[in-house]
């Protein structure tokens, strides 16, 4: 399976790839998981919402890595969705300079909603 979402990113900033390919991820993670999408990733908490820009994006990086997987993402098994998990998590790295203390925060938080064992 070759992964590329180069297309849906090429006309964004840095900080909108990162933001799409984090909602990206919460969107496979529920859909992998329950099997239906019963929650709007793009509520965080108390966050206020990302832009429609980011929103679309998301979206548009979701329905690329479908396409390259060759399925929906509540139909992805553990291989696949480590597989997309992996591939989506260089390649928002790749779009970063250093790590500021809000992008450390927010990639805690994923980690700990993904993790079934406490991250000290």
């Amino acid at each position: 399976m070759k992964l590329s979402i180069d297309d849906e990113v090429v006309n964004h900033s840095p900080e909108e790839v990162v933001e799409a390919i984090y909602y990206a991820m919460r969107y496979i993670k529920q859909a992998s998981r329950t099997r239906r999408m019963d929650k709007n990733i793009f509520q965080d908490g108390e966050r206020s919402l990302p832009s429609p820009v980011t929103q679309a994006l998301t979206m548009n990086v979701v329905r690329q890595v479908e396409r390259s997987v060759g399925t929906r993402a509540v139909d992805f098994d553990t291989e696949t969705f480590g597989t997309v998990f992996a591939f989506l998590s260089a390649a928002a790295t790749s779009q970063r300079g250093e790590m500021t203390a809000d992008d450390r925060r927010q990639a805690e938080a994923l980690a700990a909603e993904l993790s079934v064992y406490p991250i000290r």
